[in-house]
């Protein structure tokens, strides 16, 4: 996930909303992959966000570089990127993007969360805490794996906004109040 602007962010979650009601049973991941790609495009180019965000730039100039640069672009895609950039929300594709790719785990009942060890965990280790967590949680588990030595052992799982503290460090804190 990127950080997210907050100024972007409302706005972005009207869009993806409106996206993926249209795109939810014609082909989301489809049109994800071209969104992603049209962002990485944006991002590895120098000067792109600055053109197609610069006012004095004409719509129709913008329009034609992304035709150009993006020719296997779906329908849907591309009168959705040209809606962005009517109204000036270019900027927002990449909370845009996130909104989205949350909407669809949503939908496949998917949780992505970070998995904090002291060690590096081996394969079976990995595997076990993945299947304890899809249990846990009733849900297919993407899980990004962190090391930090500081927490000594057990782990810490982010998901979302929400930090599950089952570190060894938490735990000899917690007896130094007593």
């Amino acid at each position: 996930m990127t950080t997210a602007s907050l100024k972007n962010l409302r706005p972005a979650k009207r869009y993806a909303k409106a996206l993926y009601e249209t795109i939810e049973e014609k082909g989301a991941n489809t049109v994800l992959d071209e969104l992603q790609k049209l962002s990485e495009l944006i991002k590895n180019t120098p000067d792109a966000k600055v053109f197609l965000t610069h006012p004095v730039v004409s719509l129709e100039d913008k329009k034609d570089v992304l035709v150009k640069s993006v020719p296997d672009m779906s329908e849907i895609t591309k009168n959705f990127v040209f809606i962005l950039l009517d109204e000036n929300r270019i900027g927002c594709l990449d909370e845009i993007i996130d909104s989205i790719q949350e909407d669809i785990n949503n939908k496949n009942n998917v949780l992505n969360l970070k998995v904090t060890l002291a060690i590096e965990p081996d394969k079976n280790l990995a595997e076990t805490i993945k299947h304890r967590l899809q249990n846990k949680f009733n849900s297919t588990v993407n899980a990004e794996w962190e090391i930090d030595p500081s927490i000594i052992g057990g782990m810490l799982i982010k998901i979302k906004d929400s930090i599950i503290d089952l570190s060894t460090k938490k735990k000899l804190e917690s007896f130094k109040k007593i």
